[in-house]
């Protein structure tokens, strides 16, 4: 039986599998003479080799980079671990290299940030708060150790940004102080209570002079006119305090002008208490919280500014009534309680 022919094919593929084998046998045999020859081979044409490297790349860019994306992809998790094991052993180096990049490359590097960030808000902002939280102390530590390296500078960037923004910022600190007790009324009012007598002169003493400082510059006066017109409608309207005293100033400066007798302090509650709360105008009620004083004799017609010449009224009661004298006396639902009229 003749014996069958192999294929040439076949034949050339196994020899070519021997002459692998062959090879690689004899590059472990001698592969610290290979490698230390090639070694010494680089080291005299480095610069050459350096040179032919760095134009191959300004050549083919989009190839360098499409190669090297290839084969972090196949090997990540190994240069990944390594870069972090030679990061670890060269500290310095490693830095100082990243600062070198940083300062050689920095609008690059900020543009960059800039673009992803924009790009990608809302999943920073999760990733940021999901990691504040799992590492609150290790944030708060962080945080406080690099105010405590950096106080100087944060200090002076602090100063220029309030200096640049000094009407939004102020907006902002009175808005987050408004929210602030506003959410927590029973700290706001255990404040209040312990803050000493001495303290509230401290602070009305040390507004009054900033005000009659800033009121006796007729700069900032035309440049804030309007700004303080506002804040005093605004705090007229909301603090009660404060709309008694200016009333009493006012009242106090019409007696002192136009009025004949002598001028007192008026307590509003026991005005309204007195009068039942009944307008010596018109005879209804008058509401706690919405009623005015009323001088009976108007101080330009030479009243006094005294209890019996005060009552309640209603406040379009006392705008109608405006300075007329005499006029209708009040009802007599008002005439018999003691004082209520001349």
């Amino acid at each position: 039986m003749a014996r069958s022919k192999s294929n040439p094919h076949e034949r050339s593929q196994k020899q070519l599998t021997a002459d692998r084998e062959r090879a690689r046998k004899r590059y472990l045999a001698r592969r610290d003479e290979i490698l230390a020859r090639s070694r010494m081979r680089y080291l005299a044409n480095r610069e050459r080799y350096l040179e032919y490297e760095r134009k191959y790349r300004q050549e083919n860019p989009q190839k360098v980079r499409e190669s090297r994306r290839k084969e972090y992809q196949a090997h990540r998790v190994r240069y990944r671990e390594s870069g972090r094991k030679w990061n670890l052993d060269n500290r310095e180096r490693a830095r100082e290299t990243k600062r070198r990049y940083y300062e050689a490359n920095r609008d690059t590097i900020h543009e960059q940030h800039r673009t992803y960030y924009l790009a990608n808000r809302e999943k920073i902002a999760v990733a940021n708060r999901k990691y504040a939280k799992a590492n609150r102390e290790k944030v708060r530590e962080y945080s406080k150790k690099y105010r405590t390296e950096n106080a100087a500078r944060l200090s002076e960037k602090k100063r220029e940004y309030v200096n640049a923004n000094r009407e939004r910022v102020r907006m902002w600190v009175r808005e987050r102080m408004r929210r602030w007790r506003k959410a927590n009324p029973e700290r706001v009012r255990e404040l209040d209570r312990n803050r000493s007598a001495a303290t509230r002169a401290k602070q009305k003493e040390s507004q009054r002079k900033r005000y009659a400082r800033l009121s006796a510059d007729p700069e900032w006066r035309a440049s804030n006119n309007k700004r303080v017109l506002e804040y005093q409608k605004m705090r007229y309207r909301t603090d009660p305090e404060y709309r008694a005293r200016l009333r009493a100033r006012i009242n106090r400066r019409y007696a002192l002008s136009f009025g004949s007798g002598p001028w007192e302090e008026i307590d509003r509650v026991k005005v309204y208490v007195r009068d039942s709360g009944i307008c010596g105008i018109c005879g209804k009620f008058v509401s706690p919280d919405r009623f005015e004083l009323d001088h009976i004799q108007p101080l330009t017609k030479g009243g006094s500014h005294t209890l019996s010449n005060i009552q309640v009224s209603h406040k379009s009661c006392n705008v109608r009534k405006s300075n007329k004298w005499p006029y209708p006396g009040p009802p007599p639902a008002i005439a018999s309680i003691p004082g209520s009229a001349p």
